[in-house]
């Protein structure tokens, strides 16, 4: 739903500037608003081992990050809430490496592994 959301604000905002090449601004607005999008579901579909695909050079590393996020987001609420956002599509990934919220997920990790 939030991918036609998205699609549908990027036609309204197409239509105001007029019908004159309205396919070739709508798809190109439209990419680069459900870029994200795209990039999450395939990011979790080859984070399945027998999934094939070339796995982008930082993956595992963010797959191991993402999983310590979603570990300290068990105990902590306001993590887990923007964790929510950010997979919603309201907040943008970037979020997720403030350097508060990395402080917040490795002091979680000392605590579980301790």
């Amino acid at each position: 739903m939030t991918v036609a959301a998205l699609e549908a604000e990027a036609l309204e905002s197409c239509l105001r500037s007029g019908l004159p090449g309205l396919p070739r601004r709508y798809f190109a607005r439209a990419a680069r608003a459900v870029a994200p999008a795209w990039e999450l579901a395939r990011a979790a579909d080859l984070a399945v081992p027998e999934v094939p695909g070339r796995r982008p050079p930082l993956s595992g590393v963010t797959g191991r990050y993402l999983d310590r996020v979603l570990t300290a987001a068990h105990r902590d609420p306001g993590l887990a809430a923007l964790y929510v956002r950010v997979v919603s599509m309201l907040t943008p990934r970037s979020r997720l490496v403030h350097p508060r919220v990395l402080r917040r997920v490795l002091r979680a990790g000392r605590g579980v592994r301790g």
